[in-house]
């Protein structure tokens, strides 16, 4: 009796030790996933999404029943005979299953685009249903070899659903506070200086906003319909204040990083699933050992964030493969790589230091004096990066008679008979100096040589410069200019050294950057 009863718990330890090979391998996934022209049960159905458009259906055919459904923009599911109805709305990427006995398939990846009106077929495999073993039960019944075997196919067991976070602290991930704009970075020890926060947070583990690919501001809705950037030929986006959010809000030399820098940052840092005051994300250690915190904050699809805390999307400056898609950084507790997304979806921003631009600009002016009185027109060109720069004008009123008058003579009443009573004035100036400023707003400093010549025709037809109301020599140039955009404004006032205090000109000039 004794001996039959070993051999049925035999029997039994062998078959629970197929069970935890059955229980190892047990989960969700996809066996096939098809679009089916001709079945028009979406279109019957008629069910719309919050925006009115006529969902897509996905049948799902499984004999089991007790899924969830997530991760996406479900509008109804129904229960049928050997199938579940899944009406989502379209331009949908992602669909998340979950079981309480065959665990969770997360973020399963549509191979197609889902379009509205249409069914799709996804034929589901659910593997053997968990299996609890008490080995210590089993331990007591039968010999110690079995339970020595089944002890070793229990530890082999690979139950987990990734890696569990580390729990981390500020102290853990903070530089020296370094700051840029108001805005702090953190140097890794690499080219490129990341900040320490995502656009609209002011901590590391705060989510902050979110933006489509190519957009400057978030909204509440993010599809293909509203993208301004979808299906539009574009490369690199980078410090464009038209196309890059972290440029526009943030100020040189902040910017979107690009597909290059991110995966220097994937490939010469460590990075460790951690959860920071309570919000998941990745701790990335630099080569110098200094830190930075990136969240998972989800994705945004249409009007919902979907596994916030379980994966995170960061937009690069780069365009993908064609003009719909670009590339960004998807992580989770599995893996952190640079993958093509739509454009279209809602993603976070962590900005990089870039370099300051270059500004070339060129700007036409105009310049009225006093004594004596006259109007003189010019052209000012000139380069500014960062806090410095120079520039070069010349102005003149055209009259190019004052260059080399035919005679110089005082001012005497008394000759009027010696003269035509033809009076002209004539004004060259060239200047160039320096440029001092940031954020838009310049000073500028400079000198050069200039003259404002008053002419008198005399009698016998020659031009004579009249020497007390004409001056020639140095000039001082001071001033201030803004840029706005692309745009270029300035004023200045030139004095010469020689007279201060008199022949004062004033000069405005408006133009653009290159």
């Amino acid at each position: 009796m004794i001996t039959g009863m070993k051999q049925k718990l035999l029997a039994l330890v062998v078959l629970l030790i197929c069970g935890v090979s059955a229980a190892k391998a047990q989960k969700i996934s996809v066996e096939s996933f098809n679009r089916i022209d001709r079945d028009m049960g979406a279109r019957v159905a008629k069910v719309r999404d919050i925006n009115s458009d006529l969902c897509a259906l996905i049948k799902i055919e499984t004999i089991e029943t007790g899924f969830e459904f997530s991760g996406c923009i479900i509008e109804k599911t129904e229960q049928k005979t050997g199938e579940i109805w899944v009406f989502v709305s379209p331009g949908v990427r992602f669909l998340t299953i979950k079981h309480k006995e065959f665990g969770v398939l997360r973020n399963y990846n549509f191979p197609q685009s889902i379009e509205s009106g249409v069914v799709y077929q996804m034929k589901l495999n659910t593997e053997g249903k968990e299996i609890k073993i008490d080995t210590t039960s089993i331990g007591k019944a039968v010999d110690s070899k079995l339970d020595e075997i089944l002890q070793k196919r229990l530890q082999g067991m690979d139950l987990g659903t990734g890696a569990q976070p580390v729990v981390i602290t500020m102290q853990q991930i903070n530089d020296e506070g370094k700051t840029t704009n108001r805005h702090e970075y953190v140097d890794l020890g690499l080219s490129t200086k990341w900040a320490a926060c995502n656009m609209g947070s002011a901590s590391p583990e705060v989510l902050g906003n979110y933006y489509a690919w190519g957009e400057t501001s978030p909204k509440r809705r993010y599809s293909v319909s509203n993208s301004t950037t979808y299906a539009v030929d574009m490369e690199n986006i980078a410090a464009d204040k038209n196309y890059d959010v972290a440029r526009k809000q943030w100020g040189e030399p902040w910017r979107l990083p690009t597909t290059d820098e991110l995966q220097k940052l994937i490939d010469s840092c460590s990075w460790q699933w951690a959860t920071l005051n309570g919000m998941n994300g990745y701790k990335v250690t630099g080569p110098n050992g200094n830190s930075i915190f990136i969240p998972a904050a989800g994705l945004y699809n249409d009007m919902q964030v979907t596994d916030g805390g379980k994966t995170g999307n960061y937009w690069t400056s780069n365009s993908g493969s064609d003009s719909t898609i670009a590339n960004c950084l998807q992580i989770s507790n599995m893996a952190y790589s640079v993958v093509d997304s739509q454009r279209y979806y809602g993603m976070n921003i962590r900005p990089v230091l870039g370099n300051y631009n270059r500004y070339n600009f060129v700007t036409l002016n105009y310049a009225q004096a006093f004594v004596p009185a006259l109007s003189s027109f010019g052209i000012s060109v000139g380069t500014v990066k960062k806090y410095f720069g120079a520039y070069a004008t010349v102005m003149t009123n055209f009259n190019f008679a004052g260059f080399a008058p035919d005679a110089t003579v005082p001012t005497d009443q008394t000759m009027m008979n010696f003269y035509s009573g033809d009076k002209q004035t004539s004004r060259f100036s060239a200047n160039a100096g320096v440029i001092v400023g940031k954020r838009g707003i310049y000073l500028k400093l400079g000198g050069g040589y200039g003259f404002a010549n008053a002419l008198w025709q005399l009698s016998d037809g020659r031009i004579a410069k009249m020497e007390t109301d004409s001056y020639g020599g140095a000039e001082l140039n001071a001033g201030a200019m803004m840029m706005i955009n692309r745009w270029v404004l300035s004023l200045d006032v030139v004095q010469p050294i020689s007279y201060i205090g008199e022949y004062l000109e004033a000069r405005i000039g408006i133009g653009i950057t290159f």
